[in-house]
């Protein structure tokens, strides 16, 4: 690859991929670019970078690796950066970054719950301790078993069997 850094001083424009914040640092020039993450409200996630990069070896990883990618540049930079980029060697590492890339996201998407299998609490339906009425206290149940259990406190459980009865009313 020639030495375009040296030809060309338009900046080139490159956009951070990824969710969060991206930092690169150039020793050699001193020059340090911080992208915000990929949809960044305030277009943060866009930067000029000195077409010097294209020389640092750091920098042409993250470019294969997709973490950035070429959005404005000459034609001549476009295409050194196209050519260097087309080594099969560096074609096998992008296509290995891109699979890790699909395995976590894989590993973060959310997983199968079965629906209505939260706890959800409704009020008691035994008579209250006195007797007369509902006992009204908070019980949890499954959501998709609240119509099918009884919905009894514990401390009704302790009150004389004279008060309730759980089996169901026969017209």
């Amino acid at each position: 690859m020639t030495n375009i850094a040296n030809t060309i001083n338009k900046p080139i424009f490159l956009q951070n991929e990824q969710a969060g914040p991206l930092v690169f640092r150039d020793d050699a020039s001193n020059v340090e670019i911080v992208w915000q993450g990929k949809g960044d409200n305030s277009g943060n996630d866009m930067q000029a970078v000195p077409v010097s990069f294209l020389n640092n070896v750091n920098f042409l990883r993250i470019l294969n690796r997709g973490a950035v990618t070429l959005i404005d540049a000459d034609e001549d930079v476009r295409a050194a950066v196209e050519s260097q980029l087309a080594s099969p060697i560096l074609q096998r590492q992008a296509a290995a970054a891109a699979e890790r890339k699909v395995e976590a996201a894989a590993e973060m998407a959310p997983l199968d719950r079965p629906e209505k299998n939260d706890y959800i609490t409704i009020g008691c339906i035994g008579p209250s301790s006195r007797g007369q009425g509902n006992c009204g206290a908070e019980v949890p149940v499954r959501e998709a078993t609240k119509a099918t259990l009884p919905r009894c406190a514990p401390s009704t459980f302790t009150l004389p069997r004279r008060h309730f009865s759980l089996r169901p009313k026969t017209s």
